[in-house]
């Protein structure tokens, strides 16, 4: 059946309004920042590392006490007071210039643990993702090697060879074996990335292994790899704490959470409870805190969930 032609009328040009963006454009991080504004507990994790940071940098300096400062006549064991916001110890040292003092040395250990995840897992686990191959079978079993030796075995080695029980030896032993889950993270990236058009362009364009791993592979990573390094900041500082809980870490008259948490443990036969729970207070908090800002990236950073 044929509709005739007076039943039709041409539709009117709107090129204007066809131009018209429904949205406003924005990038990638754009998009991520945005969403990770409207987790609440990621912006409350972001807000806890920050002051954690903030704290730890001038804590120390707002009492006018060192953090080896003894005082052993009337100064020992005395409660949070005006003075003494989070009292004192047995040895008469104030405890909350030692919290802020601890605080430096687990940010310092998690930060390089970050660090060196960055550094040698990336680069491990994207040489062995793109080379495939034998290659990537020798590089990966001796990532198995490394995976079966346990910290505390690997610090108790170190102090004997070194000699000398401090922060060194465990800042050494994260980064021996700390960078694991970061090179089997970036490798399965990788293995499903080498074989996306975009590397395959690259290729037949003549771009080099270095190009290619640095200006598309790693790039289209960056998300899974930022996520990984906040949950490595908190599974750093905790290991640092209980290896000088341990005795193993910090030693004396260095100020450490674990040191502290271990000096304290008398205390539950006593009622100097401060000297226990502060150090342990802010020791949950900190491990919550990295934790809540790393759910929040993981969130953000899935492209699954953009809208």
């Amino acid at each position: 059946m044929t509709m005739p032609a007076e039943r039709f009328e041409s539709a009117p040009k709107r090129q204007a309004a066809m131009e018209v963006l429904r949205r406003p454009s924005v990038t990638y991080w754009q998009d991520v920042w945005r969403r990770l504004r409207k987790n609440h507990l990621a912006i409350i994790g972001l807000i806890g590392v920050a002051l954690l940071i903030i704290m730890a940098i001038i804590g120390p300096y707002l009492q006018d006490y060192s953090y080896y400062e003894q005082n052993l006549g009337t100064g020992k064991n005395l409660s949070p007071s005006g003075e003494h916001l989070f009292g004192t110890d047995d040895l008469g040292r104030d405890v909350f210039v030692r919290v802020w003092y601890g605080a430096r040395i687990s940010l310092v250990v998690g930060f390089a643990a970050a660090l060196m995840d960055l550094l040698i897992g990336v680069l491990w686990g994207g040489i062995a993702g793109y080379k495939g191959g034998r290659i990537d079978e020798v590089m990966m079993r001796i990532v198995d090697v490394l995976w079966g030796l346990p910290y505390l075995l690997i610090v108790i080695l170190i102090l004997v060879v070194m000699d000398d029980p401090g922060l060194l030896p465990i800042l050494i032993a994260l980064s021996i074996t700390g960078w694991l889950n970061m090179a089997r993270l970036v490798r399965g990236q990788i293995l499903q990335l080498k074989e996306q058009e975009f590397v395959m362009a690259a290729q037949t364009l003549g771009a080099s292994t270095k190009r290619l791993m640095l200006k598309h592979l790693i790039p289209n990573v960056m998300g899974p790899i930022i996520v990984m390094i906040t949950f490595t900041v908190p599974t750093a500082i905790f290991a640092e704490a209980f290896l000088s809980f341990l005795g193993l870490g910090i030693q004396a008259p260095f100020a450490s959470w674990g040191t502290m948490i271990n000096d304290s443990l008398i205390v539950i036969l006593m009622d100097d409870w401060w000297r226990l729970f502060f150090p342990a207070f802010f020791l949950s908090m900190t491990l919550l805190v990295f934790n809540f800002l790393g759910d929040g990236l993981r969130d953000a950073l899935d492209p699954k969930m953009r809208k």
